[in-house]
């Protein structure tokens, strides 16, 4: 029983096939519809290799090409900055102690300014390709983040050597007010009473200059109040020091009190000049110095925990020293 035509030449269909043997385009549309299962397995296949790369593979590589330079870089730099840092002199030294450890930091403060300065413009050219989920996944996330946090701790760092820079300057400066205390010590070493008269005619210009010295000198903010009270016990010496040469011919008790005056004035002078840097860490310097300390040791956490992640060549720099 036909039903049906052939597609080609139109014959009646016996048993649904053409009697001329002509194939039917409803059996070559089937074999084609057959034909594309292995091409959508394979299209599935580079989709599913495509998610695992974007949420895997990429954040993990991302993540090490970003840190294993940068890593490197501020492990340097926090030690140069360490470096400037610990050349702050102890406290109890003696004046000449501190002067003397002025050009360390000097030194230090530059060396850790430049390594500073070019790991941040290393590190502000250096990022990962910011892709819209893939990009907040592990452990490419944690290395975005801890990537602004080194850039925070190199500003902060860079400020704070500036300020230690300034303060040794300023310290590097009082050199000349020590020269000219140690020359009053010697006008005055052993001198009496009696003699203070004629002590004055040498005494008095050195006391002048001291005055000059000081003025001369523009003191960072966390020395300000150091150097007023310089200027005010230079103030004072210099006030005693005309006092004394009036009454020099008086001598007795008068002069003694005020020679002993001058005595304590250059004794204190010269502790003020000693204790300067323990002034600066109390200002404030002190407590951005603890800032950074506390900001570097959570990177460094960061840093350990990406390379217990398994990335590879990131290096993690000791702690701060207690």
């Amino acid at each position: 029983m036909a039903s049906g035509f052939c597609t080609r030449c139109g014959a009646a269909l016996v048993r649904g096939a053409c009697p001329r043997g002509h194939p039917q385009r409803v059996a070559r549309t089937r074999g084609r519809r057959r034909g594309r299962w292995p091409i959508l397995v394979v299209l599935l296949g580079i989709a599913v290799a495509a998610g695992y790369l974007g949420l895997v593979w990429y954040p993990f590589r991302a993540a090490e090409a970003l840190m294993r330079p940068t890593s490197s870089e501020y492990a340097r730099a926090l030690e140069a900055y360490r470096a400037a840092v610990d050349a702050v002199p102890e406290p109890d030294g003696e004046p000449e102690e501190v002067i003397d450890s002025v050009d360390p930091v000097l030194a230090r403060a530059q060396e850790a300014r430049d390594r500073l300065a070019q790991a941040q413009i290393s590190l502000e050219e250096r990022t990962a390709v910011q892709v819209p989920v893939v990009s907040g996944r592990p452990p490419l996330g944690e290395a975005l983040d801890l990537r602004e946090s080194i850039l925070a701790f190199y500003t902060g760092g860079l400020e704070t050597v500036g300020r230690l820079d300034a303060v040794a300057r300023y310290l590097s400066g009082l050199s000349g007010a020590l020269t000219q205390l140690e020359d009053l010590e010697q006008e005055f070493d052993g001198v009496s009473a009696e003699d203070a008269g004629r002590a004055m005619e040498s005494a008095q210009p050195v006391a002048e200059q001291l005055n000059a010295d000081l003025e001369a000198l523009t003191p960072p903010d966390e020395l300000g109040a150091v150097h007023s009270a310089l200027e005010a016990i230079a103030n004072r010496i210099q006030a005693d020091l005309r006092q004394i040469a009036q009454t020099a011919e008086q001598g007795g008790p008068v002069v003694e009190a005020l020679l002993a005056d001058v005595e304590a004035e250059i004794d204190a002078f010269r502790q003020s000049v000693a204790e300067a840097p323990v002034e600066a860490l109390r200002s404030g310097l002190g407590s951005t110095l603890k800032t950074l300390t506390r900001r570097t040791g959570r990177i460094n956490e960061g840093l350990a925990a990406l390379r217990a992640d398994g990335l590879a060549g990131i290096v993690v720099p000791p702690p701060a020293p207690s």
